[in-house]
């Protein structure tokens, strides 16, 4: 008797066990990356003038081209003594894992003296991406992104690392 239900448990153990931690699922994988909202916290180095930055980035599906994206991003630069903003707004198509694109870009510094105050203006960037995609069913992708920036005759390179989130995956 004790045999039996012993070849009965480990028969049916598979089976619980795949029911309790999702087995194997009905269906195709949700699609990757670009047709995710994620949202990418991020730091890095700018490799032109060689000072920290960190930001976050938004990236949006536009489900009209796949692939399409539009990524907002909110950036600092830490320098010695004033701490640089950028915004950059950006349409990016990804290439199944890189990612090319660019768009407009507001830099807000200080462009003369500490006295003459901040002031923002305007240029634009390309951008080159790499990873940043979501498995089929996973809530979280990493990222590798280079930014050329061009505003007047100032153009840094920042290079950061993110850790995307996808919150329509979490639960």
């Amino acid at each position: 008797m004790r045999t039996i239900l012993l070849i009965t448990f480990l028969a049916l153990t598979p089976v619980s066990l795949q029911a309790q931690f999702g087995g194997s699922r009905r269906g195709p994988a949700p699609s990757p990356s670009s047709e995710t909202f994620t949202i990418v916290p991020r730091a890095g180095y700018d490799l032109k003038y060689q000072e920290g930055v960190a930001g976050l980035l938004l990236r949006i599906p536009t489900r009209v081209v796949p692939g399409l994206a539009v990524q907002a991003a909110g950036d600092f630069t830490f320098l010695s003594g004033a701490t640089e903003r950028q915004l950059s707004l950006d349409l990016v198509y990804d290439l199944g894992g890189i990612r090319l694109g660019g768009g407009p870009v507001w830099r807000n510094t200080y462009w003369g003296t500490l006295n003459q105050g901040r002031e923002t203006r305007t240029g634009y960037s390309v951008v080159l991406g790499l990873g940043g995609a979501p498995g089929p069913r996973s809530p979280i992708s990493v990222e590798l992104e280079l930014r050329f920036v061009w505003v007047d005759d100032f153009n840094p390179r920042p290079l950061t690392l993110g850790i995307g989130f996808a919150p329509g995956r979490l639960f």
